[in-house]
Order: C-alpha cells, then sequence, then structure tokens
C-alpha cells in the first residue's frame, strides 16, 4: 500500500510506500518484532523537499530496534528515497 503524509508519521505494517510531502517531517517504524521478517518499506521524498539541515526527512527507529546500527537515518536529497528490510527481531537494514 502506498500513502503520503504531510506531518510526522508511524509506519505501519500495512504500509510498503510512504511518500512525504513536506520538508523536516519524521517517518517512525514500526518494531522489527512487529512484522515478519523479510518485511520490506520504503520511505520517499514524494515533493522534493528534503534536503540537507531541518529540511532532511528522518526516518527513526521504535523501542531498541537499529537502522543499520544506528537510531536514525535521513534522507538528505531532493525526491530521495530509503528501502529498508526487517530482520524479525531488532534490526532494519537498508537495501
Amino acid at each position: 500500500a502506498y500513502r503520503e503524509s504531510a506531518v510526522d508519521t508511524p509506519a505501519t505494517a500495512a504500509d510498503r510506500v510512504v511518500g512525504i510531502t513536506a520538508a523536516g517531517k519524521t517517518v517512525t517504524l514500526p518494531t522489527c518484532a512487529s512484522v515478519r521478517s523479510g518485511f520490506v518499506i520504503t520511505i520517499k521524498d514524494a515533493e522534493g523537499n528534503a534536503s540537507t539541515g531541518a529540511s532532511a526527512i528522518t526516518i527513526a527507529r521504535s523501542g531498541s530496534d537499529t537502522i543499520d546500527g544506528a537510531t536514525s537515518i535521513t534522507i538528505i536529497s531532493a525526491y530521495g528515497s530509503v528501502t529498508l528490510i526487517s530482520n524479525g527481531s531488532d534490526e532494519w537494514r537498508v537495501i
């Protein structure tokens, strides 16, 4: 499923692609344990608003999960995207 958001938003197990339509927003991933191993989600700057600093789109973890060992990552280029895969336990991997 694809959906768009112009505000900070949690991603859910029902999402496959989340398009962010405003700069400087945060998408919080579901916990890895709440989705199956191999679950894939893409976060996309849908309007070309992302850039460095306050305009970056932040992708944040839930709980104690990590994203390639970090607590968050950012999209800092216009129309950029990040695709992640869950290990089903405690880690999101950028693919």
